[in-house]
């Protein structure tokens, strides 16, 4: 660029002052970015200037991209670039308004700061020069590393991070949460050059630009809360304070640490910490040390979350409207009328009683910067040395009288505000209410054991909700690979939900039907509760509660659709306490379904529909858990773009996934996807609701007509004539209740019984409000039939007509999945491919077989796919094989009774007719038959 002719003359005189560079710079003087010039700077001039002239190198990033994956290097620069940023927001560089609410709170009130004023002032001013620029005549250098010398960034269980040698390493640890990053003005290896060192937490924090979108999507208040816009350049420009060329300090300013500060809580609690974070930094801000008046700039100007807050509150106004981020208020007690508790982490109010000086709340403090990630008991990021050791006892405010009469108002609005309304969420039995992760992983635990350790290990209170689905529900057995991982995650204190699958009811267009074929509304009720039982049969209270898919989404005549939901949700609760319910339509949903669930999913399809023509819901939730949305094929780099339109969009809970169709929810995404995931949202728990306590009495004898309509293998189907004044009706099965139906239905069906089973008894009763009429117990007794000697799968066979054969089969049990298998001509034993499927034992001789299957055909009457295999698996091989299937097109089945019709198109296939296998699975013991040939090798 050309220098103005005044400006080349000053750049001349002083080139001979600058720096020395460190004796390991590498020399790379290609800066990553340099101060904007045009309309971008902010001074808008375009030209260098001595304003802009300094410049400062990041050098060495040792270990940054091993440590902590590609790609760190520019989190790091766009870290510092954007704290220049922050550094240059209107009224933090130049220009500081003493009276206005953020300086107030974050550097106290213009009478107890004045002394400070000129150098709290200055200390901005010069931080706000350190970057890149086009010329350095200035010229400063920053080592970088994330290696971490000074060992603070390791957790170490039986010793204190904080101090690396410690006497007695066998003395447990002082609970602390690492560092997002630290600083000192001498690198241990490069004496007398700067150095900031990066720990893991802080390449998960959002960046600034991303911090901004996510903050002012939130919902009131928590678009209002300042540690919600918290990002990486925050914390660089709180490393950058700590450092003399950025401070220009220790003269003519004094050096900027970490103060601690010792806090009451409650009646009984103390917590000293670092003073860190929104919460922290007001209290020291409004602290008078005994009515001392220069006591409260000495302190902020020497803290450095004080003034990155102040920088970042700013800048948060800058883009925002100048709305200011208010949350938490920090005030005295409060003389004013009662009002309803707001969610923790919104209004800290001190009492003084006598001596007596502290915050009342009963809440852990973490609620207050539930952003910030590092601000409770934890290791200073300052390894300078500290004239101020030792901690700050917050003993008194100073009082409202020191403080501009408009800010003592504007406080008053905010608060009443808050008031009276509910925080901005009704949180219920649920706690916190922030977003948070909920997955649909419908990953095989055994198939895919690395991604479940992922998902168990990530934070609880970000990824809250996982669902299990064994076999499109919960089979008829404990499987141990999902009982092992359900048992983990109730132990860490996820939701791990079992998946229920509700079919539309059986009035959508596919018309789906239960496993027995039908699509009765009741009998679909009656799988539904069935299933529900079932999952907590087998997995017990491990399990989080029932995740029920294909949800329909109409409200049906007087309700009947939302109303038969919140029966079954009712039924869930009462028969498992605690449970947490998701009913998943995939679709908006009409709000007479608002009270049908806890959490209602409304949104299931991929990034493009979700930006381009999202469909919402026509009424908005109390609460953002209420709603989850699932937007797959989302690229990485508009993770926390969609997090925060999904907040906007009132979607407490989330799933986001780069996977997409045909099945977007079979697999996990790469570990730098799901981080920056888990960095996108604040985290939360869901919101579990409890039913009102049932009153109501059971009253044997009526109906007094219940009769068996029929009976098979498996299900035996009850009726009866409705009861006047009945609230539902209760089937209990050998005495014990099995289903609780509406009023509205007077059918059930029981299944999941065993063939060839007699004298099953059975008894319907009629459930009123309180006990009246009725009599003795009514039951029947009822059989099923025996399975033929064929099994449970019989008169299989096929017909070839051209291109197409068409396969038929009797399944007598309702089995999760029935299968069509076909395979080809295979070479001799050795060396056949394709998917291998065992026959059970051995024959005579001892010899085990198989048969060796290429194209598969699975799904329902509405859509039935074509395979083919493509995995890798082969005869001689060790290795298990990889379940791998290609679509390849559709071929179209039918179910008429017990007889299932495939009609197969053999065009372009390789495809040998007899070689065919037919398989029931799920809810049953497995069964396949064996129509093709079998083959033997020693390894299968």
């Amino acid at each position: 660029m050309v220098l103005p002719a005044a400006l080349a003359t000053f750049f001349l005189l002083l080139r001979c002052t600058s720096a020395e560079p460190p004796a390991d710079f590498p020399g790379d003087e290609t800066p990553y970015r340099v101060i904007p010039t045009g309309s971008d700077a902010p001074d808008a001039t375009g030209t260098a200037s001595p304003n802009n002239i300094r410049g400062t190198y990041l050098y060495g990033y040792i270990d940054c991209n091993k440590n902590f994956r590609p790609g760190a290097k520019g989190k790091i620069d766009d870290a510092y670039y954007d704290a220049w940023l922050i550094s240059n927001t209107a009224g933090v560089a130049s220009g500081i308004d003493w009276n206005s609410a953020a300086a107030l709170e974050f550097l106290g009130a213009p009478g107890l700061n004045k002394v400070q004023q000129p150098q709290i002032q200055a200390v901005f001013a010069n931080t706000a020069t350190v970057i890149y620029s086009y010329i350095n005549p200035f010229q400063h250098y920053i080592k970088v590393r994330c290696d971490d010398p000074g060992k603070l960034c390791q957790n170490r269980p039986k010793q204190n991070p904080c101090q690396p040698d410690p006497p007695n390493s066998d003395k447990p640890a002082t609970p602390v949460v690492l560092p997002f990053a630290y600083s000192a003005n001498s690198d241990p290896d490069s004496p007398g050059t700067p150095v900031i060192n990066f720990c893991e937490g802080f390449f998960d924090r959002r960046s600034l630009t991303d911090a901004i979108t996510f903050g002012k999507a939130l919902v009131s208040p928590h678009n209002l809360k300042l540690a919600n816009y918290d990002n990486r350049a925050r914390i660089l420009l709180h490393e950058l304070f700590h450092l003399d060329l950025a401070a220009d300090s220790p003269q003519p300013n004094p050096r900027v640490n970490d103060l601690q500060i010792d806090v009451k809580y409650g009646l009984d609690k103390f917590e000293r910490y670092n003073a860190y974070g929104t919460l922290g930094t007001k209290i020291l801000a409004r602290w008078d040390r005994g009515g001392n008046r220069n006591s409260v700039g000495y302190w902020v100007q020497r803290n450095a979350d004080n003034l990155a807050y102040y920088a970042l509150a700013k800048h948060v106004m800058s883009k925002n409207g100048n709305i200011y981020p208010h949350f938490p208020i920090v005030t005295n007690e409060l003389v004013r009328a009662p009002f309803p508790k707001p969610d923790p982490g919104l209004l800290a109010t001190f009492v003084t009683d006598g001596s007596d000086f502290y915050l009342n709340t009963t809440d852990d403090l973490t609620a207050w910067d539930s952003s910030a990630g590092e601000h409770y008991p934890g290791c200073s990021d300052n390894l300078n040395e500290s004239e101020n050791s030792s901690p700050l006892t917050i003993d008194g405010f100073a009082p409202d009288s020191e403080y501009p009469d408009d800010y003592i108002s504007q406080v008053s609005t905010w608060i009443e505000a808050l008031g009276s309304s509910d925080g901005g969420s009704d949180s219920g039995s649920g706690g916190d209410a922030g977003q948070q992760i909920a997955i649909a992983s419908y990953i095989n635990p055994l198939g895919d054991s690395a991604s479940w350790e992922r998902l168990l290990a990530y934070d609880s209170k970000k990824v809250s909700v996982l669902v299990a689905n064994v076999l499109n529900g919960p089979d008829y057995v404990v499987d141990n690979s999902w009982k092992s991982v359900i048992e983990q995650a109730a132990s860490q204190g996820k939701k791990i939900l079992g998946y229920v699958r509700t079919g539309y009811l059986g009035v959508s267009q596919q018309q789906f039907t239960t496993r027995l074929g039908s699509k009765d509304l009741a009998d679909w009720a009656s799988q539904i509760e069935q299933d529900i039982d079932k999952w907590f049969e087998l997995y017990g209270t491990s399990l989080g509660g029932i995740f029920f898919d294909e949800g329909w989404p109409e409200c049906g005549p007087n309700n009947i659709y939302a109303d038969l939901y919140a029966y079954i949700n009712k039924y869930t609760k009462n028969k498992h306490p605690g449970a947490f319910t998701v009913l998943n339509p995939g679709s908006p949903i009409a709000q007479c379904f608002e009270n049908t669930m806890d959490t209602l999913l409304t949104f299931e399809s991929s990034y493009e529909t979700y930006t381009n023509s999202y469909v919402p819901n026509d009424w908005t939730p109390k609460d953002p858990r209420k709603i989850w949305h699932i937007i797959y094929k989302v690229p990485q780099d508009q993770i926390a773009t969609v997090a925060a339109l999904a907040s906007s969009r009132h979607a407490g809970l989330l799933e986001i996934t780069d996977d997409d169709q045909p099945n977007p929810y079979d697999n996990l995404p790469n570990e730098a996807y799901m981080q920056a995931l888990v960095g996108a949202i604040p985290g939360g728990t869901p919101p579990i609701h409890d039913v009102a306590k049932a009153t109501s009495s059971y009253v044997a004898g009526l109906p007094s007509d219940v009769a068996v309509s029929s009976s098979d293998y498996t299900s035996v189907t009850l009726t009866w004539s409705s009861v006047a004044n009945a609230l539902g009706y209760a089937v209990y099965k050998d005495g014990a209740l099995v289903l609780e139906l509406p009023a509205s239905l007077t059918r059930a069906t029981v299944g999941m019984l065993d063939p060839g089973s007699s004298d099953i008894s059975f008894e319907v009763r009629t459930v009123f409000a309180s006990g009246s009429g009725g009599g003795s117990s009514r039951t029947i007794l009822v059989s099923t039939k025996s399975l033929p000697a064929d099994g449970p799968i019989a008169n299989v066979g096929y017909t070839q007509n051209g291109d197409t054969v068409v396969y038929k089969a009797d399944v007598l049990v309702p089995y999760a999945f029935v299968r069509l298998f076909i395979g080809i001509k295979q070479p001799d034993p050795g060396i056949g491919r394709g998917w291998p499927i065992q026959v059970p034992g051995v024959d005579a001789q001892g010899v085990a077989h198989h048969e060796i299957v290429n194209y598969m055909v699975e799904g329902n009457d509405f859509y039935s796919g074509f395979y083919k295999y493509t995995g890798a698996w082969y005869e001689t091989t060790t290795a298990n094989a990889d379940w791998a299937w290609t679509s390849i097109g559709v071929a179209p089945q039918s179910q008429s009774g017990y007889t299932y019709t495939w009609n197969v198109p053999f065009s372009g296939t390789d495809a040998v007719a007899s070689e065919y296998v037919i398989q029931g699975q799920g809810y049953a013991p497995i069964k396949n038959v064996f129509m093709g040939t079998l083959r033997w090798f020693d390894t299968i």
